[in-house]
């Protein structure tokens, strides 16, 4: 894991933060918090990078709790990490936004925002049971869970002023798209590796190697 400043040059930037988003389980939380600490000695460096973490304390197994007690927080805290926590991952949108927001301005550290959902949010009968984990509602339970929700639409129908509102992105980021890709074109140009194998960006030549001459 590399802070992404190191992929720019001074005439090119390709990239600026970088994003991961993890979930929560066991595996998920041991692996990542062994990188981390691998990582944790160059943490400076690493302040343009954040981890979303979304967690809801159930495993297919039940409730994490019976296998993984460690405190999550506290573990990226004492390495360093700049830690935001948003307890209410389901419905707080205007948090979980002002958190990305803020990871974003920490430079001298890297963010883990971790955000607090409930598994099967909206069921009536199987919200936060491990009975969801690796298995569908059910066609009875889906129909409760609309009712719940107060979602009146058939299976699979998308509501106009849904589709509206999501379709108004798509012109913003086809832009941001042509926008990065004619940045990258040039920086091909710049650092590519030449027929001898000479590199004049390490970092950016292992990007590029396969569009090598």
């Amino acid at each position: 894991m590399s802070n992404p400043n190191l992929f720019n040059s001074v005439s090119c930037e390709i990239l600026s933060t970088l994003g991961i988003v993890t979930r929560d389980g066991v595996p998920n939380l041991m692996c990542e918090k062994e990188d981390m600490e691998n990582e944790s000695s160059e943490r400076e460096e690493l302040g343009e990078i954040f981890s979303g973490e979304s967690t809801n304390h159930i495993s297919i197994d039940g409730d994490i709790k019976n296998a993984f007690t460690e405190s999550v927080n506290t573990c990226f805290e004492g390495l360093g990490w700049h830690v935001i926590w948003v307890k209410n991952g389901n419905t707080s949108y205007d948090e979980i936004r002002a958190a990305i927001k803020q990871a974003k301005v920490v430079k001298d550290k890297p963010t883990l925002i971790k955000i607090t959902t409930t598994i099967a949010f909206g069921s009536s009968n199987k919200v936060n049971t491990y009975s969801v984990y690796g298995s569908a509602l059910g066609a009875k339970e889906v129909d409760a869970t609309r009712k719940n929700l107060g979602w009146p639409y058939e299976p699979f129908l998308i509501p106009e002023d849904v589709k509206s509102h999501w379709s108004r992105h798509i012109p913003n980021g086809a832009a941001l798209e042509t926008e990065w890709n004619a940045k990258f074109s040039e920086y091909e140009k710049k650092f590519r590796v030449n027929k001898k194998g000479k590199k004049e960006s390490p970092v950016a030549a292992t990007l590029c190697v396969k569009h090598s001459p």
